[in-house]
């Protein structure tokens, strides 16, 4: 076991979606270790597949969607920040807007003051990607961005407008003089 939490094994689990090209390859390594696997290994899976996605979504994706919701429903307080936003950013990508979407959002709120300039500016961006109507959650990540604006490089910034306007919502909270 590691200093920070994660074994060895979800560590070297972890190499194989990452390096991992087609999306079937990278659905087949977490079908077959799926049992194993942590919140970083499933935001991994996650991200590798939203990357690498071209064609039609295969139905492995839902197995994996249905291990994330039962780590997550077991393990919500050790699920880090970076992978719930990590995998909320994928989920969003791939346009999979389901019950872990909504858990992993609502569990973000929890974590709020965990969250790097980062990970905030990719929750502000998946939650207005997926056209979330969540706005307890979206007003605190707005108001958490405001916060922590002096941490946020240019691209954080450009990204949480454009999702901030996208949303139109959260507007009432956003204080661009706080950066």
């Amino acid at each position: 076991m590691r200093s920070n939490g994660k074994s060895d094994s979800n560590v070297a689990i972890n190499k194989g979606p990452r390096r991992a090209k087609p999306v079937s390859a990278v659905l087949g390594i977490a079908e077959y270790r799926l049992h194993e696997f942590n919140d970083v290994n499933i935001a991994t899976a996650f991200n590798q597949i939203a990357h690498l996605q071209d064609g039609p979504m295969d139905l492995r994706v839902r197995l994996l969607e249905e291990r994330a919701l039962r780590i997550f429903e077991s393990q919500k307080a050790d699920f880090s920040p970076r992978s719930l936003a990590m995998v909320i950013y994928a989920m969003a990508v791939l346009r999979l807007n389901s019950a872990i979407f909504e858990s992993l959002c609502n569990a973000s709120h929890a974590k709020l003051q965990d969250f790097s300039a980062q990970d905030l500016a990719n929750m502000l961006w998946a939650m207005a990607k997926a056209g979330t109507q969540m706005l307890d959650v979206l007003e605190a990540l707005c108001t958490g961005a405001a916060q922590k604006g002096l941490d946020f490089s240019a691209r954080n910034i450009a990204n949480t407008l454009r999702a901030v306007a996208k949303t139109h919502r959260c507007l009432r909270s956003w204080r661009l003089s706080s950066w």
